[in-house]
């Protein structure tokens, strides 16, 4: 949102220049004050900086992404909004393991690793995998498509021994088999699920 009602916060084309004003919505304006390319999520990408008619909202925005950066005053709090993840036309960009549930069910050690089936399987949109974690360390969670392309990345980080249970929502995604898999230490095991729309 922008702070306007019932509008939406379109900029489709990012052919603005330094000094150009956007209409933001009824009663505000936007104005670019910065053109330049950008580098993020591993990627370089054309960008505009936006900032409002009183100077106290920022805003970047990427080809191809969309909105990356929100930054506010107010009097003297400032606040700032980064995107960390996201998944555009089925591409992965940046970490989204974030963007899931992740619940550590139980931290009683267990003997091995494990991953489960997921459920329920198949699925529309939203499924849950549990897994078991054997000792302290790294651990990565992640989904690919049939061609073995990345497109989730549910879980990157150090995690506890313990029973844990992650989610994905895969509304953005089509139907179609994917794989999950889990890494942690020497471990690694993959799974099989199916999306159905």
């Amino acid at each position: 949102g922008n702070g306007c009602t019932g509008y939406e916060n379109i900029i489709d084309s990012l052919l603005s220049k330094r000094g150009d004003t956007v209409r933001n919505c009824n009663y505000t304006y936007r104005v670019c004050i910065d053109t330049s390319f950008i580098s993020f999520f591993s990627n370089t990408f054309s960008s505009k900086e936006y900032t409002n008619e009183r100077g106290n909202f920022r805003s970047v925005y990427l080809k191809g992404i969309g909105r990356i950066r929100n930054g506010w005053a107010e009097l003297m709090n400032y606040c700032f909004d980064t995107l960390k993840g996201c998944v555009i036309n089925g591409v992965l960009y940046g970490d989204t393991s974030t963007l899931v549930g992740i619940n550590q069910l139980s931290t009683e050690l267990p003997e091995r690793f494990e991953l489960y089936q997921n459920y329920p399987n198949p699925f529309n949109p939203v499924t849950h995998f549990g897994f078991r974690i054997a000792e302290f360390g790294l651990v990565k969670l992640t989904v690919f498509d049939m061609l073995g392309k990345e497109v989730a990345k549910l879980v990157n980080q150090q995690l506890q021994p313990g029973s844990y249970e992650a989610d994905w929502d895969a509304s953005a995604f089509p139907s179609g088999v994917y794989y999950y898999k889990l890494e942690s230490g020497n471990f690694t095991e993959t799974k099989k699920m199916v999306l159905i729309k």
